[in-house]
């Protein structure tokens, strides 16, 4: 009688769980990133700064220098706070 009971009860709680699930719904992708159908959506200097230096945009290269070290220490912040190696913080002042 208890098996009876405990694989109707399986077979009413599995059929919800199926039911929920829509035969159109799409799964979320397995990564959040920029890329969708093989491109690679993010942005570059190359594109950026083009189009920063047209709308007028661009900040002079002390102020970007200066925004840049700040988002290093960021970086190396919350790597410390991780207990996670420092190495691998990209240097953005640097790069030009």
């Amino acid at each position: 009688m208890f098996t009876a009971l405990r694989v109707g009860m399986c077979l009413i709680c599995m059929s919800g769980s199926v039911g929920a699930q829509t035969a159109d719904s799409t799964p979320a992708p397995h990564w959040i990133n920029n890329h969708v159908n093989g491109f690679d959506y993010q942005p570059t200097p190359g594109a950026v700064i083009p189009l920063e230096v047209s709308a007028g945009v661009r900040p002079s290269r002390d102020r970007q220098e200066a925004t840049d070290r700040v988002l290093e220490e960021i970086d190396r912040s919350l790597l410390r706070s991780e207990g996670l190696s420092e190495d691998r913080v990209p240097v953005f002042s640097r790069s030009r």
